[in-house]
């Protein structure tokens, strides 16, 4: 397993995980936040398992250029996606192509990454999906039920993260943490394809989610995972990678 810093597209970097053995398909995995999970143990993990993984960060986030916003967030997902899909991407200190195999594409999430994946229309080249620590809907409800305040989190990732988190425009952030926005309300990804994976512990998303989704009609099982709490590193990692590797791999008809 190797781990390459890469250029994906202009000025959205990330890194980039290859396969230990023969690969079974390249996992698009999208960060929550505040966390930069750099040399991710999950990461590493699943390429033990057989994936290539690329990890984007967010434009106007970390080391990517450009302005941090919702939209941004969503374009940071669908520009990884066309990077896959063209087959290859660039390592940053060696400028070497990198081939990637395009042929299986997964995509992956955890907490706000899952976010973004659902306000994404899923492209059919995607297999499967699967969402670690979801918050299934940011609709003003939802946010209410889990007592979630848009406004003071939009604060402390300023506050507490002002070189990682480089926004024009705070407020539209504000307004989409709330509930009250037209991105992250939506949710149009393939329901069909999405495993969800949720810790017994998690305070942030917590197992309400699941009489949320039967509200808005939206069957998808939800899979607890004894004792986690939301953030990865609350998860045993080389567990949950295995679950994630079962159902990636079993036949979805």
């Amino acid at each position: 397993m190797i781990i390459h810093r890469v250029k994906i597209r202009g000025n959205l970097l990330g890194d980039f995980y290859t396969a230990k053995s023969n690969s079974k398909g390249t996992i698009v995995f999208m960060v929550g936040l505040p966390s930069y999970l750099h040399k991710s143990e999950f990461c590493e993990e699943l390429s033990l398992l057989g994936y290539n993984i690329l990890q984007p960060f967010y434009y106007g986030s970390w080391v990517s250029g450009g302005n941090f916003s919702i939209k941004n967030c969503v374009n940071t997902l669908t520009d990884s996606l066309k990077s896959i899909e063209n087959g290859y991407i660039f390592d940053i200190y060696t400028n070497k192509k990198i081939i990637i195999d395009s042929q299986n594409i997964f995509l992956g999430g955890i907490s706000f990454g899952s976010n973004i994946i659902q306000s994404l229309k899923t492209p059919e080249k995607i297999k499967k999906i699967f969402l670690i620590s979801a918050v299934p809907i940011f609709k003003k409800e939802y946010c209410k039920m889990i007592g979630f305040d848009g406004k003071t989190f939009v604060k402390f990732i300023r506050a507490g993260f002002p070189y990682a988190y480089r926004s024009k425009n705070w407020n539209e952030l504000v307004k989409e943490f709330s509930g009250q926005g037209k991105i992250l309300s939506q949710f149009t990804s393939d329901v069909s394809r999405i495993g969800i994976y949720q810790g017994s512990r998690d305070k942030i998303s917590p197992q309400i989610i699941e009489q949320y989704l039967q509200k808005e009609n939206l069957k998808i099982k939800i899979n607890s995972i004894s004792g986690a709490g939301h953030a990865l590193n609350e998860y045993d990692q080389k567990q949950i990678a295995s679950t994630v590797d079962l159902y990636l791999q079993t036949d979805s008809k």
